[in-house]
């Protein structure tokens, strides 16, 4: 219901207008069929989902998402919210928070949780034209993590044998 009525009532009335496809990420086949309805709109420019989930975007589990992304040509978005609410994890690894301040701080750590799953499970191996957009999740902690990712990747690269390159060039691309 919600893409139907941005389509009718925001982005059908004026070509400047854009819109994402939100998604149900709980059901990934039911979340690529609703890819594959209205990602051909021309107003449509990505694809939505939140911060908080149930499993790390790496999972395999999302793959149906990403390959449906990938016959639309569209970027996977993910926008921070929804940690630890419904079915989500607590939004930190230590658990529940008693203030909003900390609810935020917590957002940049699931990020990375993603970003490093979806490196490490080969998710831009297998869907190479796939791009992954983080959004309001600051960006000043990349570079540091980047390097961070490399380092270990290093060390550790038995355990991801998959993984031909290092994280930084993958995030590059």
């Amino acid at each position: 219901a919600y893409n139907n009525y941005m389509i009718d009532y925001y982005i059908s009335g004026d070509p400047r207008v854009k819109g994402s496809i939100m998604i149900p990420k709980q059901d990934p086949l039911l979340a690529a069929k609703e890819i594959d309805r209205i990602g051909g709109h021309p107003s449509i420019v990505q694809v939505i989902s939140s911060n908080g989930a149930e499993k790390p975007y790496g999972h395999r589990f999302y793959y149906p998402i990403y390959e449906a992304c990938e016959r639309h040509g569209l970027p996977f978005a993910v926008h921070v919210s929804m940690e630890g609410i419904g079915i989500n994890h607590p939004p930190t690894g230590a658990g529940y928070v008693n203030h909003y301040i900390e609810y935020r701080m917590a957002r940049t750590q699931i990020m990375m949780a993603h970003l490093a799953s979806m490196i490490f499970e080969g998710v831009f191996q297998r869907f190479p034209t796939l791009k992954f957009v983080m959004i309001e999740t600051g960006i000043l902690w990349i570079a540091p993590y980047i390097w961070r990712m490399d380092q270990d990747w290093k060390a550790l690269r038995s355990q991801t044998p998959s993984v031909k390159e290092p994280p930084s060039e993958i995030v590059r691309k």
